[in-house]
């Protein structure tokens, strides 16, 4: 290219050999990446260059997915850049951010010049754990953030700089797949030396930093470790735990994967550990007394058994399965069961939310269920509501392969939601009783999106839709 000549990019620029764009003379041309445009470099594996004046601008993506990417000519960088697996963008002299960096490549600057953020970097990508490393300096400015996913103590996002770090402006914590940080320490980001600090830190589970010389670190601080020493498999009893005491408000609850499939359990008194974490298939059941915790906590391959007593959980639950036979489990967590739920008594009462999976079978609602929101997939089977009021304050998604039943044979039954309704199921059934007050309703106050298949909708006795 030649004499200030243009292009504006608004498609897919796709570099699939070792291009070479240059000035041929003249004032110097221009390439506007404009908002819906990608230059992409998909194969070659070593340098196409751009050497003339670039633009990538908000709406538009550079990504560099093969060989290196290299602008000799100036970049401006308010868009998406990504560097994909194993690739190079490079911009040696320095980067100034103030859209998005991602991917789990490299961004070449050069030794000692700067890649200055005061956008977004996301190593790895959103969800995507993974290492992004800059070969230079990095900056971060105060308008600037930093975000990393931590899916395991062995599987989070990592920035690694092979020069100087000076941190500033924001760290923002993801989790994935439920973790919730237990795992050890998270070295999110290394470097040749660090200064400064992270002005805030939005993690929900509050993970304690740690400022090294040459690294950033997030751990889930002191472990009190079910060892099992006390041979009761009692929650309670001190000799069980790696403290000498049950956990405390203080100190984060670990139940390693025991041999076998036991039950730990919680039957007087009040316990208020941090939050637990149950890495096998163990069943953690209250049999009586009180269970309260404040942060995020998971059974993801066991049970939780409410036989009794009360758990209040305020930090989120994630659960295997769900057993509910007495007792009540509220708090503002929310709280999530992947595969099973069973009830046969108790109830919940929880001013978070509920999303419950039944992987095989039916769906079955025998108490009181109240949440701000609700989400319930019978994956296989019905979903039932049967002598129970089941309802939410706000939307409330019912999904099942089967029917849904709505059905009172001893008690008022209603499945309601205070905000939109969406049912999809094979058939809708909603049958009242003989008796007095043995209604059964299926209300929603913000109205409802009902899909039904074969089964179609009938309605029966005091029944009302």
């Amino acid at each position: 290219m030649q004499n200030g000549g243009v292009i504006n990019n608004s498609g897919t620029f796709d570099i699939q050999n070792n291009l070479t764009i240059l000035n041929n003379g003249g004032a110097t041309p221009v390439f506007n990446n404009n908002s819906g445009g990608i230059v992409r470099k998909s194969a070659g594996v070593t340098t196409s260059t751009i050497g003339i004046s670039f633009a990538n601008n908000l709406g538009a993506t550079i990504d560099g997915h093969s060989g290196t990417l290299s602008f000799s000519g100036t970049l401006g960088q308010s868009g998406t850049l990504n560097a994909g697996a194993g690739a190079i963008v490079q911009k040696i002299g320095g980067i100034t951010n103030t859209g998005t960096i991602t991917g789990a490549g490299t961004i070449d600057v050069g030794i000692g010049n700067t890649l200055a953020n005061n956008g977004v970097v996301n190593p790895g990508g959103v969800g995507t754990v993974g290492t992004l490393t800059v070969n230079g300096h990095y900056s971060q400015g105060a308008g600037g953030s930093l975000n990393v996913d931590l899916a395991s103590g062995v599987s989070y996002d990592s920035l690694n700089v092979i020069g100087n770090a000076a941190l500033g402006g924001t760290l923002n914590v993801n989790y994935l797949s439920a973790y919730t940080g237990g795992g050890g320490s998270h070295s999110i980001l290394t470097s040749a030396a660090n200064s400064g600090t992270f002005l805030t830190i939005n993690d929900a589970n509050s993970l304690v930093t740690n400022y090294g010389a040459t690294s950033f670190t997030l751990a889930g601080g002191a472990f009190n470790t079910w060892t099992g020493g006390a041979a009761d498999f009692l929650w309670s009893s001190g000799g069980n735990w790696s403290f000498g005491h049950e956990p405390t408000a203080a100190e984060n609850a670990q139940v390693p994967d025991l041999t076998g499939s036991p039950i730990i359990r919680i039957t007087t008194g009040s316990h208020t550990p941090k939050s637990f974490s149950f890495l096998g298939d163990e069943t953690f059941s209250i049999d009586g007394g009180n269970l309260s915790f404040a942060n995020a906590s998971a059974l993801l391959n066991g049970t939780f058994k409410l036989n009794g007593g009360n758990v209040t959980a305020n930090g989120s639950l994630t659960t295997k399965t769900l057993d509910l036979s007495s007792g009540l489990l509220n708090g503002s967590g929310s709280l999530t069961v992947t595969n099973a739920f069973t009830q046969s008594g108790g109830t919940i009462g929880s001013s978070g939310s509920l999303s419950i999976t039944q992987a095989a079978g039916n769906l079955v609602f025998a108490n009181a269920i109240n949440a701000a929101s609700i989400a319930l997939n019978a994956n296989a089977g019905n979903i039932v509501v049967q002598d129970a009021m089941v309802g939410t304050g706000g939307t409330l998604n019912a999904t099942a392969s089967g029917n849904l039943n709505v059905i009172a044979t001893t008690a008022p039954t209603q499945l309601q939601s205070g905000g939109l309704q969406t049912i999809n199921a094979n058939g809708i059934h909603i049958q009242g009783g003989s008796g007095t007050g043995q209604t059964a309703t299926l209300t929603g106050n913000a109205g409802q999106g009902i899909t039904v298949g074969a089964g179609g909708i009938t309605i029966d006795g005091g029944a009302t839709g």
